[in-house]
């Protein structure tokens, strides 16, 4: 009998110490909440943008694509929102200057105003890019 009860002990002091190794080595649950990575959508506000420049008779026409962090929320906020959208962006393209137009870095000035316009405007933090699918000045 003593000759069983030996590897029985032996196997529940293994398999007590993995348990517990298992828990010490961050197998278990760290207690922390498990962070979903964003899922990032396109995002068109419509047709193309031709505005006149500030203080000058040019013009720029500009066609734009969001990328935008997807919530339960933000499909129904921006179709009921497209004509605000669109309004910031004529604003915000007319405020540009000629010489700002011909700039090497227009869309990095640009990406950094319509990104927090817009998400200001809306009272949200989704939109996160901008891409410039056409991009002329006349």
């Amino acid at each position: 009998m003593k000759k069983l009860m030996i590897p029985i002990i032996i196997v529940v002091a293994l398999g007590i110490g993995a348990v517990v190794m298992y828990i010490i080595l961050g197998g278990g649950d760290s207690g922390e909440p498990v962070v979903k990575p964003d899922v990032i959508i396109d995002y068109s506000p419509g047709s193309n943008f031709v505005v006149n420049l500030k203080d000058n008779t040019k013009t720029i026409r500009v066609e734009i694509l969001f990328k935008i962090v997807q919530d339960d929320t933000i499909l129904d906020l921006l179709a009921a929102e497209n004509a605000r959208i669109r309004d910031t962006i004529i604003f915000i393209l007319r405020e540009l200057t000629y010489e700002e137009a011909r700039a090497d870095n227009v869309k990095a000035i640009l990406t950094e105003r319509l990104i927090g316009a817009l998400n200001e405007e809306l009272g949200i933090e989704n939109f996160r890019e901008v891409l410039f699918t056409d991009f002329v000045t006349s």
